[in-house]
């Protein structure tokens, strides 16, 4: 089955030495990616009517930390695994208007990285230290060295914002037009590899 989701017709954002995050849309079927997608059913079964694809560490760096502040064992409870809290192995289910409230915290994380990068906010949103680790350019001394103050792994990483930017606003584009496309569903799930 192919998935509706298009791309964004242009590119707002030039990346700086960086290689772009891989967000895959449509059919793409490994045993290293998380999946984002309205799921056809009830919060008891897993059937992804549409979803996109976002490589596990990525998503672990990237996305686990707001999906985990959202995460509601309510929803999770009537499944086959449920769960108390967020399972990166396993399903997570989401009301389509929790996740629009994801979405609108990340449309801020974007204007503040656009417009006032060290704004602590930021840090309220995403665990910088974390997300530092999905860049694929940049030393993995800098990245991965937690005895590094992140004061000075921003030095490195700020210049290269866009990453995250053009990251952020790809998820955000591709999740709103699944749930405008889909209003009648009653579940977003994130599923573990």
């Amino acid at each position: 089955m192919a998935n509706k989701i298009d791309m964004p017709e242009f590119d707002d954002y030039i990346l700086i030495d960086e290689d772009r995050i891989p967000i895959y849309t449509g059919e793409h079927d490994d045993h290293s990616y998380m999946w984002y997608g309205i799921s056809d059913g009830n919060s008891g079964e897993v059937n992804f009517k549409v979803h996109i694809s976002i490589d596990e560490d990525d998503s672990d760096f990237l996305l686990e930390d707001i999906f985990v502040r959202y995460f509601d064992a309510k929803y999770n409870q009537d499944t086959y695994m449920s769960a108390d809290e967020f399972e990166h192995w396993g399903d997570n289910f989401y009301p389509l208007s929790v996740v629009k409230q994801i979405l609108q915290e990340l449309e801020e994380l974007v204007r503040l990285l656009e417009g006032n990068p060290h704004s602590s906010r930021i840090h309220e949103i995403i665990d910088l230290n974390r997300a530092i680790k999905a860049y694929r350019n940049i030393s993995l001394r800098i990245c991965f060295d937690d005895t590094i103050p992140l004061e000075e792994k921003l030095i490195y990483i700020l210049p290269k914002k866009a990453v995250l930017i053009d990251f952020y606003s790809r998820f955000i584009h591709y999740v709103r037009k699944m749930i405008n496309e889909n209003q009648n569903a009653e579940f977003f799930v994130v599923s573990g590899p």
